[in-house]
């Protein structure tokens, strides 16, 4: 597995383990446009050297970075504690 790939499941992952969060916090428009955004982002995952718009982009610092959603401690934070 390359490490687009592995990145690419782990980003859906968390989403995918946060959904009732983020549809909760949101509206109805808001949710639409990031469904649609999911499913753009399953079609055509992350940006390789294959790609030309992003030959010369190096993900290394994105891919470095252990993304949390919402988290603190080891607990998900409630939408109400970011306030």
């Amino acid at each position: 597995m390359t490490d687009i790939f592995q990145a690419k499941e782990k980003y859906l992952k968390i989403y995918n383990d946060n959904i009732e969060i983020l549809n909760s916090l949101d509206n109805e428009l808001i949710n639409n446009s990031r469904i649609k955004a999911l499913e753009d982002f399953n079609t055509t995952g992350l940006p390789d050297k294959k790609n030309e718009d992003y030959k010369y982009t190096d993900l290394t610092y994105l891919l470095s970075n252990d993304y949390e959603f919402l988290q603190r401690n080891g607990k998900k934070i409630l939408f109400q504690q970011l306030w």
